[in-house]
């Protein structure tokens, strides 16, 4: 319940600006309760049950993406660990999928049917050569400067190459016959847990990655008053956050989002 009511209450401050202050508060308060909640109760969840922890969980992803979105119209301060507390939230999500197999999930149709279909990725053609891919492929190499260990697997390298593959495919996935552009959501589903750390710390490689995911996922706003707004908020925080040595590495991506270009339409 407090999960649906921290949404209604900044549906409700987005659509009554005069009454902002007083439901953004409230909001937070519902969202505070539904966090508190579910974290005391993540050992419970079960075949039985996971259905409702599933929406819970997604209500308040929904809510905290909402809140990056809209800090700014909210008067609202926001830090890189919002927004990777975003992904953590999305993973859990994902993590209550497994109490059950898809075809359960998938079984009494509607959106949720549409989210977990396999998806169909855009073979070869244009989109392995358009402007995004070709601009991926230098920030590919910019994350192999990272240094690594080669003692472990897993690394802050190899977890920025892992983001930026993931990048690569939500990209091929937008661009599929039928696909919506809210898929690339998935996209933070997939990163590692110490790529989501590096953007709370504010790691740069990291953050110029997540500036190249703000501009793919632009056009998702489109209509969208839950998270109109996103990208630029993402974009302004990266800024503030990098180094002026770094700031070269997301005038592209930046110039995507405020000018409203698509990825594919930029020049590499």
């Amino acid at each position: 319940m407090h999960g649906l009511l921290a949404l209604s209450a900044l549906h409700y401050a987005h659509v009554h600006p005069q009454q902002r202050k007083k439901y953004d508060i409230i909001s937070v308060n519902h969202q505070n309760e539904a966090l508190r909640f579910f974290a005391l109760r993540l050992n419970d969840i079960n075949k039985d049950n996971c259905e409702a922890y599933f929406f819970l969980a997604t209500l308040i992803f929904i809510v905290s993406i909402c809140s990056v979105a809209h800090s700014e119209s909210f008067g609202r301060s926001i830090a890189l660990s919002d927004v990777s507390q975003s992904f953590s939230l999305l993973h859990g999500v994902k993590g209550i999928l497994d109490f059950q197999p898809i075809e359960a999930w998938r079984q009494r149709g509607g959106p949720l049917d549409g989210l977990l279909r396999p998806p169909v990725l855009t073979q070869g053609g244009w989109v392995s050569t358009s402007a995004f891919q070709k601009r991926l492929d230098a920030i590919t190499s910019l994350a192999r400067e990272v240094p690594a260990s080669f003692t472990d697997v897993i690394n802050p390298q190899s977890v920025c190459v892992l983001a930026l593959e993931g990048l690569r495919r939500a990209h091929q996935m937008s661009r599929g016959e039928g696909e919506k552009p809210g898929g690339v959501w998935g996209w933070s589903a997939t990163l590692p847990a110490m790529f989501i750390d590096m953007v709370a710390s504010g790691h740069p490689t990291a953050l110029v990655i997540l500036a190249h995911y703000a501009a793919l996922a632009k056009p998702c706003e489109k209509a969208d008053w839950l998270c109109d707004g996103w990208s630029g908020a993402v974009m302004r925080l990266i800024e503030r956050t990098l180094e002026d040595e770094w700031k070269p590495w997301i005038e592209w991506p930046k110039r995507s989002v405020f000018e409203r270009i698509d990825v594919d339409d930029m020049e590499v």
